[in-house]
């Protein structure tokens, strides 16, 4: 199933691209992502470096970002990459994707894809270290868009075993599978799976990568369990909506006036500046939201994303939902802090029929949040 997506088009912008200058974006990826690198190349996210013009994370040589996830024994990773720097694409010591064991932790990295100076892509378990699964012919051209994918499988309990695959514009580069030496009871979840994501800069000073239309998918479930770029044409679109209307239930409270959808239709998100609130479980609000334009084909997954807290002591959780008063179909419970943070839930079938989105029936739906308690 999908996990995750993200565009890199919901977050404040950096204001130049100096990383000096990347505090708000630093802030605003923190409201979605468990953590940056340090020091003074930071990651970033940068107006119109992403496709149609949209903004991309920028990640300059030594920054890094990471995301914890479910615990599976498979995931896939999707972006559109564009990377450069003066004496090529990349280097030989650090790689652009870590899939690991347990965050922040880098003896448990188990599968690894690192790009190098002259184009080709190579795949190690546990760690850059010994000999690579395989390598690649040139895949990846400097300065150049497209859109990469990299699947792992982690299995066994005694001399681990990764099987990866690297897809470039939904062809297959490389493939292959061999033992990383990883013993169960040296991982300290103490069993064959991923639980992290770290995106690397993958290039040499003074170089950089720019990332957007991001996804990751897991080996559970019937429906997205691996490549998704030969179902997205031109190979990615990730992007984002917002509501347009309000629903057929509004029993939350806006902060100002009388119309809901107006106080949450932002991007980026605005802290307390507009939003609206509930106090009592069981209190929903729903939504339309804008239509996606007629295109062939289906949608592989819906994500639906909040930026909520807290103001009370205790615990308060609330949840996304999809048709009037939440009728068909909820996120799971999400809990809350004092700060701002984002939320996400995947829909990656229609809950009316049981298969993918059409697009008519996105534009026909409502959805919605409910506080559970």
């Amino acid at each position: 199933m999908n996990e995750f997506c993200d565009s890199f088009g919901i977050y404040k912008l950096a204001v130049t691209g100096t990383p000096a200058s990347f505090g708000p974006s630093q802030v605003s990826l923190l409201t979605r992502w468990n953590a940056i690198g340090t020091g003074s190349t930071q990651a970033g996210v940068l107006a119109n470096k992403g496709n149609r013009g949209n903004p991309a994370l920028y990640l300059p040589f030594g920054a890094s970002i990471a995301k914890t996830f479910s615990r599976q024994t498979t995931y896939t990773v999707g972006f559109r990459l564009n990377m450069g720097c003066a004496a090529g694409v990349g280097n030989d010591t650090v790689s652009l994707i870590d899939l690991g064991n347990i965050a922040n932790g880098g003896a448990q990295i188990l599968a690894s894809l690192l790009v190098k100076a002259d184009g080709s892509v190579l795949v190690f378990g546990n760690g850059l270290t010994g000999t690579p699964i395989f390598t690649t012919p040139v895949a990846v051209a400097a300065n150049t868009d497209c859109y990469l994918e990299f699947s792992a499988t982690i299995s066994g309990t005694t001399n681990m075993n990764v099987a990866a695959e690297v897809r470039v514009n939904g062809v297959t580069v490389g493939a292959g599978n061999a033992n990383i030496g990883r013993n169960a009871n040296t991982l300290a979840l103490g069993a064959a799976s991923f639980k992290f994501l770290y995106l690397n800069s993958g290039i040499a000073t003074p170089g950089q990568a720019y990332i957007s239309d991001f996804y990751i998918n897991n080996g559970a479930g019937a429906t997205n369990t691996g490549f998704l770029a030969g179902t997205v044409a031109p190979y990615e679109q990730v992007g984002f909506l917002l509501p347009s209307a309000d629903g057929s239930q509004l029993d939350w409270t806006p902060l100002s006036g009388s119309v809901h959808y107006t106080e949450i239709n932002e991007i980026p998100q605005d802290g307390d500046a507009s939003y609206v609130s509930a106090g009592t479980p069981g209190h929903i609000d729903t939504y339309h939201w804008q239509a996606i334009p007629t295109f062939a084909g289906t949608i592989p997954t819906v994500q639906m994303s909040f930026c909520a807290s807290s103001d009370q002591e205790g615990t308060r959780t609330f949840q996304g939902n999809i048709g009037p008063g939440g009728g068909q179909q909820q996120t799971p419970e999400f809990g809350l802090c004092s700060g701002n943070f984002y939320r996400s839930g995947s829909f990656d079938l229609d809950p009316t029929t049981g298969k993918p989105w059409t697009q008519a029936a996105f534009n026909s739906r409502q959805f919605g949040i409910g506080l559970v308690r």
